[in-house]
């Protein structure tokens, strides 16, 4: 359930990023560093400690979701992040993101098995990447499918 607030309102949290200092994210780090050695020291059966394990995985969790918040605003002012690619990237991920399991299946039902399992991963990639935002981009120019797909 936090992890479900926290995706909601991502784009409270990155305003608040945006405003962010360099303590901020130091301290981020260094609780993320110190819950997750707690973390595996409570996992091992010399000292297993069940509420211990829960509490810093929990923490461990959510300060790796700041963290990730931070790493996409140290990149987001990166020349490279505002190319077109990536501009097209931002506003297709979410129809990419519907589609793009239904290719994975379709190559597996015809590749597994067939082909080794690297080049199967492969052209999953590469297949599902493409065909998903080529539909997207087909579904977004019809004015009954872009409400279909949130375009």
């Amino acid at each position: 359930m936090p992890y479900f607030v926290l995706g909601m309102n991502g784009k409270v949290i990155i305003e608040v990023f945006k405003n962010r200092s360099r303590v901020f994210a130091a301290s981020t780090i260094a609780a993320h560093i110190i819950f997750f050695v707690i973390y595996i020291l409570s996992t091992s059966p010399i000292i297993s400690i069940k509420v211990l394990n829960f509490l810093s995985a929990t923490i461990c969790s959510i300060t790796g979701i700041f963290l990730v918040f931070i790493v996409y605003h140290e990149i987001e002012d990166n020349a490279i992040f505002s190319s077109h690619f990536f501009i097209e990237l931002k506003e297709n991920s979410f129809q990419m993101y519907l589609f793009h399991q239904q290719i994975i299946w379709c190559v597996l039902y015809v590749f597994y098995g067939k082909l080794p399992v690297l080049l199967v991963v492969l052209i999953s990639f590469v297949l599902s990447f493409s065909v998903s935002m080529i539909i997207s981009k087909i579904l977004k120019r019809n004015i009954l499918t872009r409400q279909f797909v949130g375009g």
